[in-house]
């Protein structure tokens, strides 16, 4: 294999970091502040608390959140979180979980619904120890928390994604 000579492997790097720094040009500005968006407010029921606050972490570094001067509002409609028996033993004993969580919400400026009534859903299976229960709550809370992180980013995902209006 032939080798290349040091002025071709600098215009090489030059062009490759040219070429990453331009991506960068042209991502800037997609996300939420290029919307003109003073502010959004994160609203949930008292039950819905927790989501309702983790939402608002992940959107804090991206737009003022729950400030005064919020013209936009993201309504979590409702949050539910729910297990059940995926697998049994040959004891007849639970040996694996289903965890489901899903997450309704809307996005609207003003009276005007952006994103109306939308839920993102997901499931996950976690292992059920029958000798160590508290290793088996441990791992659900773990895979519950995991799954919040999830949902929340992908609703930041949605939000970012919206086209921006004229």
């Amino acid at each position: 294999m032939k080798r290349l000579t040091r002025p071709l492997q600098w215009a090489l790097l030059a062009l490759l970091t040219g070429s990453l720094i331009g991506c960068g040009w042209q991502l800037r500005g997609s996300a939420l502040e290029a919307r003109n968006i003073a502010g959004i407010t994160v609203a949930a029921s008292a039950s819905d608390r927790d989501i309702a606050l983790q939402l608002g972490r992940a959107l804090a570094p991206l737009v003022a959140v729950n400030n005064a001067a919020a013209d936009h509002t993201v309504a979590i409609e409702q949050f539910s979180s729910r297990a059940r028996v995926a697998t049994v033993s040959s004891a007849i004993r639970s040996a694996e979980q289903q965890l489901n969580l899903a997450l309704t919400f809307s996005f609207k400026r003003g009276d005007d619904y952006l994103i109306r009534s939308q839920t993102i859903a997901l499931e996950r299976l976690y292992r059920t120890i029958e000798t160590d229960i508290l290793a088996s709550k441990n791992e659900r809370r773990l895979v519950e928390r995991e799954m919040r992180g999830e949902l929340v980013a992908q609703l930041v995902r949605q939000l970012v994604a919206l086209p921006v209006a004229d």
